[in-house]
């Protein structure tokens, strides 16, 4: 009895195969067929980049808007906390967002260091629109198109 039990026990043992270790990924990669001298793996560093035809992207196109005048403004400290108040804008490279409206500038035009002028369409419209800031040495942001409205920067 306790012959049958030992050999009972003996047989799923006996019916694996743990002669050769196998490398599984290595057989998926080349599904048994020999490896191509072409495809063979080299342990030589890749070339730059520049001697790599394609390898790098076009430049990206710089955004038409001078950075200094880019961020958040509105009339008073207090309204840059309020996210809905009438005076608060933001200005990024392309854009100037209002609370209710966006001007996406088709042309930027910068007549002076401290100005710029946009104009382009009011987004997802085709309605013209165009803005002109100027900013003084204190940072403000003085609203050149029209009303003279004056905005500091949120902080």
């Amino acid at each position: 009895m306790k012959r049958a039990l030992c050999l009972a026990l003996a047989t799923p043992i006996a019916a694996c195969d743990v002669s050769a270790p196998t490398n599984d990924l290595a057989a998926a990669a080349n599904d048994g067929a020999p490896i191509a001298p072409e495809d063979a793996v080299t342990n030589e560093p890749t070339p730059p980049f520049a001697e790599t035809p394609g390898a790098h992207p076009t430049a990206p196109e710089p955004a038409p808007i001078p950075a200094k005048f880019r961020g958040t403004w509105a009339a008073t400290k207090s309204d840059c906390r309020d996210l809905e108040h009438h005076s608060r804008l933001t200005i990024s490279g392309r854009t100037v967002r209002f609370t209710d409206f966006v001007i996406f500038g088709n042309s930027v035009t910068v007549p002076s260091a401290n100005e710029f002028a946009v104009k382009g369409v009011v987004e997802g419209t085709d309605h013209p629109a165009e803005a002109h800031y100027s900013l003084t040495p204190a940072d403000v942001l003085i609203d050149e198109a029209g009303g003279g409205a004056i905005r500091v920067r949120c902080g």
